[in-house]
């Protein structure tokens, strides 16, 4: 829970399909709802009716995912377009390659 203006508000940790890791973000259930509509709202009621991910004091540290899964463990292929930047396709320590993503160079100097 994040509090703005004085009020609570509810964010969740989105770890985006066909995105790396490098791209979670939280977002509320509003922006949610916006961004992906009645399959973002029934995602959010299926996560609130399961069981807690963490405990309570497993929070704390600000580790919701394995911190190997943004640590690039090899590239396996470029993906070079005419008028746009070179994208790698990088498997991730941790990750299986069915999880491996296409990156661009910009974004893997951020992590």
């Amino acid at each position: 829970r994040k509090e703005k203006e004085g009020k609570m508000s509810t964010k969740f940790l989105i770890k985006w399909t066909k995105l790396s890791y490098l791209h979670v973000s939280w977002e509320s259930e509003e922006d949610i709802s916006e961004l992906i509509g009645t399959a973002g709202t029934n995602a959010i009621r299926r996560f609130l009716q399961s069981p807690p991910v963490f405990e309570e004091d497993e929070k704390g540290d600000g580790e919701y995912f394995n911190p190997q899964c943004i640590e690039v463990e090899r590239i396996l292929d470029t993906d070079e377009m005419k008028n746009l930047p070179t994208r790698y396709l990088i498997k991730w320590v941790g990750c299986s390659y069915s999880e491996s993503t296409y990156e661009y160079v910009e974004d893997l100097e951020k992590s």
